[in-house]
């Protein structure tokens, strides 16, 4: 994963949104969302900063990028996994780029497609782009909201982050607490977009895009869930093929990558799926990983995940905790969740995480 966070100039004069002190806090305090690079753009009316987890083109793909004049600038926390199939109608075009990094398209589609460039990708994104010559920033979610994007207004400044800290650590955000949001967190364990436990902040909603120039702020849902079609006349067989040809096709396009590529495997249908299409489109053993609690007894899913990894052959790495373990730092996974969620697999998440990183 990567961090984005930015500050745009509603109207008026263009001025220095921010100092670079301050945006280099609020580009700093997503380090570890993006451990590899960072980058930042400040121009009067404007400033972005990035945090780069380096995937595809480790080394060039230092971000935000510009297009070849400099005016339109671009940035993302994602995977956009169409990219080349459109940096190659973009090429054919005349747009020149310099790297294979999935983000440098970005600027060069949005001068094709203005505030529509959300609809041309595919992927699990929040992008964000700056057009100098309108003073138009367009920042936009993926569809089923895989990446976080939150956002607050202060005055004629509009402020946007991947994490709340991120947004707070540019000091133009004030502290209110949203006690309706926390009365239904208390209620239901999460907070429901848009609501955000801070008064001031909201998250964007998935399928949708903020559009930010000299009028205002914009709120626009470009996507929405298609209609399901009715379809007749297949066999249980045909339905089967289908749904594992849709499955190959995405779990296939996630595949891209100069990194190594891992799984996390409980042992469930889903999990088992997926790291069974990874094994047949990839020429190394998947890196599977599980977890587990020692109190789950017969639940305990470590057995299923080991039966799973030896039918595909897999490199295969487990760890089993107990909720009597200090094992996990509850302070510095509550940090980097950013917000409370009453699920305690993230518990489990978490140490599993750190050994893959260790892999």
């Amino acid at each position: 994963m990567c961090g984005i966070c930015g500050v745009i100039q509603i109207g008026g004069t263009p001025r220095e949104v921010v100092d670079p002190a301050t945006l280099d806090r609020m580009t700093d305090a997503m380090t570890h969302r993006g451990p590899n690079d960072r980058g930042i753009h400040q121009a009067p009316g404007m400033a972005f900063g990035a945090r780069r987890l380096s995937i595809v083109d480790v080394e060039a793909g230092h971000q935000p990028f510009a297009n070849e004049t400099g005016d339109v600038w671009g940035m993302q926390n994602g995977e956009l996994y169409n990219h080349e199939e459109i940096r190659r109608d973009l090429v054919a075009d005349g747009h020149v780029l310099h790297t294979r990094c999935d983000t440098e398209i970005l600027p060069h589609l949005y001068e094709r497609h203005g505030t529509r460039i959300a609809e041309q990708l595919r992927g699990k994104f929040a992008v964000a782009v700056w057009d100098g010559r309108r003073r138009r920033a367009v920042v936009a979610r993926d569809r089923l909201g895989v990446k976080p994007l939150y956002w607050a207004q202060a005055g004629d400044l509009v402020i946007f982050a991947s994490e709340l800290k991120s947004l707070l650590a540019c000091g133009l955000i004030g502290t209110e607490l949203d006690y309706e949001a926390i009365d239904a967190y208390l209620a239901f364990g999460f907070f429901s977009g848009p609501r955000t436990p801070l008064a001031q902040v909201s998250k964007l909603l998935p399928g949708h895009r903020l559009v930010i120039d000299e009028t205002g702020v914009a709120v626009e849902r470009y996507w929405s869930y298609p209609v399901p079609e009715e379809r007749t006349g297949l066999s249980l067989d045909e339905w089967g093929e289908g749904l594992i040809e849709q499955l190959e096709d995405a779990v296939r396009s996630r595949l891209m990558s100069d990194v190594p590529l891992g799984a996390m495997l409980s042992g469930g249908l889903d999990s088992s799926v997926i790291v069974a299409l990874m094994a047949r489109n990839m020429p190394d053993p998947v890196k599977t990983f599980s977890v587990g609690f020692a109190e789950d007894g017969p639940k305990n899913e470590l057995s299923d995940a080991r039966l799973v990894s030896q039918a595909l052959g897999t490199d295969h790495h487990e760890l089993e905790l107990s909720v009597t373990d200090a094992q996990v730092d509850l302070g510095q996974l509550s940090w980097q969740m950013d917000e409370p969620l009453a699920d305690l697999s993230s518990l489990g998440f978490s140490a599993l995480s750190e050994l893959a990183a260790r892999h």
